[in-house]
């Protein structure tokens, strides 16, 4: 039997990845050890650490397509310190969308998309001395060819934890995977399906339990739509099952503990904003603010790019947060393939609508995502003007993003 050390490469943009992969690597019945490097200068002194130990060390990378070419440089550095003596993976959504890329810049392994039965089979694999080529769920060069080893079963989340105990390693809890949406430029449908998935009520009121007993006593949770938890289709909400975790919740925190729902780290698609589920965010939730999918505020853009709501349907969700005690954060993205000038004065309109109600506008550029029908629709220009206006809103206190930075990222190809 072999002693398997996984590192991770514990960068901020994917904790909640790796708290999942920790959480599943505790239901392993090999003996593992598991470490977080958080600085990438780390990662060679540990693996060379566990060499001199006897012990067999796994780098693993999690990255989108914005980090991918620092993921690139890494990679060539951690091949030359180290050469053949580590197995390096990677997984996440720009290595499950460009697998071959990521293997010719250095990978050993690409796990494919949802990953926690795909690594605990892999690490028994190892641990046994066996080829863990035969894994369901992996790419990898064979004579410079790529092989795959077939579609990964979907976890049941019930199963799984979102996060790891026994290394302390928490965050906001995952409710709901995938999307019955097909946006133009988003990656939730390839990554995780069209069919919902949800942990259940008990599930997540034992998890919750166990939490209080560590004194973690606020409660996030990540989801692509907070109304969508518990509805069959994603499309219709189930107030009933949102109501009974919400409610449950609150008895077991007996005061003591904050629930976040429909904030950040997840959002709120428009279309489902409505009095009955926004009295129930009043009266059990601690959050004073919301996010809001709008996108933008062009009814020709909306159509474009596939969201299946209308501008009003924005105005709406955001009139009944106000009315509600609640600050609606509205999520845009700027430079959408096709936007033309009336489009973007069709959104500065909205934009203009949402503050004055006071509303304020989370702001993102446009950037081309493999295995996204935009994955080949290059961003458009911002003119000048429109740029100083939403530098105004940002000065104002009204806005906020990394929206330049991804324009900038955008328009050179990421």
């Amino acid at each position: 039997m072999k002693n398997l050390d996984f590192i991770f490469y514990y960068a901020p943009q994917n904790i909640y990845s790796f708290n999942s992969l920790a959480g599943a690597l505790e239901n392993a019945k090999s003996e593992i050890n598991v470490f977080f490097e958080q600085d990438s200068s780390n990662l060679s002194a540990r693996a060379i650490s566990s060499c001199k130990k006897g012990r067999t060390p796994i780098v693993c990378l999690s990255f989108c397509t914005t980090q991918s070419k620092e993921m690139a440089k890494l990679l060539s550095h951690l091949r030359r310190d180290l050469g053949p003596k580590i197995l390096i993976i990677a997984g996440g959504p720009h290595p499950s969308a460009r697998p071959r890329e990521s293997l010719l810049s250095g990978c050993d392994f690409v796990f494919d998309r949802e990953s926690e039965r795909t690594i605990l089979k892999f690490a028994a694999a190892l641990a046994k001395g066996e080829n863990p080529g035969k894994v369901a769920g992996l790419y990898f060069l064979k004579n410079e060819h790529i092989e795959y080893t077939g579609h990964p079963e979907k976890p049941n989340l019930n199963e799984f934890m979102p996060f790891s105990f026994k290394h302390s390693k928490f965050g906001a809890i995952e409710i709901t995977r995938g999307c019955s949406f097909r946006c133009g430029y988003c990656q939730t449908p390839f990554l995780f399906g069209n069919r919902l998935r949800h942990r259940s009520v008990e599930f997540i009121l034992n998890l919750a339990e166990k939490m209080l007993k560590r004194n973690l006593n606020d409660f996030r949770f990540i989801t692509p739509n907070a109304f969508s938890y518990g509805s069959a289709n994603g499309r219709k909400p189930n107030p009933a099952t949102i109501g009974n975790l919400l409610s449950e919740l609150k008895k077991l925190t007996r005061g003591k503990g904050r629930i976040f729902f429909g904030s950040f780290p997840s959002e709120i698609r428009p279309e489902h904003v409505n009095e009955d589920l926004m009295f129930l965010l009043k009266k059990y939730a601690s959050n004073k603010r919301i996010i809001i999918g709008g996108q933008s505020g062009s009814e020709r853009i909306l159509e474009k790019i596939g969201r299946e709501h209308s501008v009003s349907d924005i105005l709406n969700a955001a009139e009944i947060s106000v009315k509600y005690g609640f600050e609606p954060h509205v999520d845009f993205i700027l430079g959408l393939p096709g936007e033309k000038k009336r489009d973007l004065k069709d959104t500065i309109s909205l934009m203009d609508k949402l503050t004055d109600m006071g509303g304020r506008l989370h702001l993102h550029y446009f950037m081309p995502l493999p295995k996204t029908k935009f994955e080949n629709e290059p961003p458009e220009k911002l003119p000048e003007s429109a740029r100083s206006k939403l530098k105004n809103f940002v000065a104002r206190g009204l806005a906020y993003g990394h929206w330049e930075k991804q324009m900038d990222m955008g328009l050179s190809g990421i």
